[in-house]
């Protein structure tokens, strides 16, 4: 039965879904206009456009490159993190893309693309939370949350500490965003650089410990950072995280967790007096827990 539910979460469901929105795009294409509107104005009148052509690559593209993330995330075993962020995803983009369609189908011209109503737009976010919630389920909810693996801490006396990550690979994917925005209009490529930063923002991380607290700096200018004093850190440990266990890179939250998720490997997780812990992930974890771990225990006895 398990088997079963995993090829109906993995393969199945997604392929109907993108093969599903491919489908109308591809069999109405010339019933399309050419740019297209993909974009509308606070009163319901379009005011973006895109090249069919572009178009099509990019929202084909995104739905397989999440499909693909679930793929691999479900090599390990059942994801409810992953399938819930790779369905809300795929279930968001195929709703815009039934919107788009049908509101440009048979228009003359881009601005005479129907105009879009509070409504559909509520719609299409209903759609996609609903989808994340089916993923949550069908990857197996609370059940279905990958355990996380302890590391062992060294002893330590020092005082200070500090770590980095850098993710290369997702550093060099923000030049996807910054290409497209030369193609297409003023607001949607406002939008693109806005994303390409923040994929550049979660692709490196500094962490600096010393008597005081924990400072996590983020891109490579350190913005947006956060400080967590030690005495309200009661504990830390080091633990093995693969990215896609939290559904892919960024920050992330769970019920009684906040994760800065860089890369996948170790990361230092420190608990809280509040009961919310912090994870990150970050280059020689184990040293830098110990490290924490030392200074609030010590602080503790004080």
């Amino acid at each position: 039965m398990q088997r079963v539910r995993g090829w109906l979460t993995v393969w199945i469901i997604p392929f109907l879904v993108i093969a599903g929105s491919v489908a109308p795009l591809i069999t109405y294409w010339t019933r399309y206009p050419d740019p297209l509107a993909v974009h509308w104005g606070f009163g319901g009148e379009p005011n973006g456009t895109l090249p069919l052509w572009l178009y099509a690559i990019g929202m084909i593209g995104a739905m397989l490159l999440a499909w693909w993330g679930l793929i691999l995330g479900a090599r390990t075993g059942p994801n409810a993190p992953l399938a819930s962020v790779v369905y809300f995803i795929v279930g968001l983009l195929a709703a815009i893309n039934a919107q788009v369609l049908y509101f440009n189908l048979d228009a003359a011209s881009w601005e005479e693309a129907r105009n879009l109503d509070p409504i559909t737009f509520g719609g299409v976010l209903l759609i996609g939370v609903l989808a994340g919630g089916l993923g949550w389920l069908l990857g197996g909810g609370r059940k279905g949350v990958p355990e996380e693996v302890e590391l062992e801490l060294p002893e330590t006396t020092a005082l200070t500490w500090s770590g980095r990550a850098l993710n290369l690979w997702l550093a060099l994917i923000a030049v996807i965003p910054i290409g497209f925005a030369f193609l297409v209009e003023a607001v949607l490529a406002v939008v693109l650089v806005v994303i390409a930063l923040l994929i550049v923002v979660f692709s490196f991380v500094k962490v600096e410990v010393d008597p005081s607290g924990v400072v996590i700096a983020l891109g490579p200018l350190g913005i947006p950072k956060r400080n967590y004093a030690i005495e309200k850190i009661t504990s830390a440990g080091a633990i093995e995280v693969p990215a896609l266990s939290y559904g892919g890179w960024g920050w992330r939250i769970r019920p009684g967790q906040r994760a800065y998720i860089i890369r996948s490997g170790p990361a230092i997780r420190t608990e809280r007096a509040n009961g919310v812990a912090v994870i990150v992930t970050v280059d020689g974890a184990p040293e830098g827990a110990a490290v924490i771990d030392s200074l609030a225990r010590a602080r503790k006895y004080q």
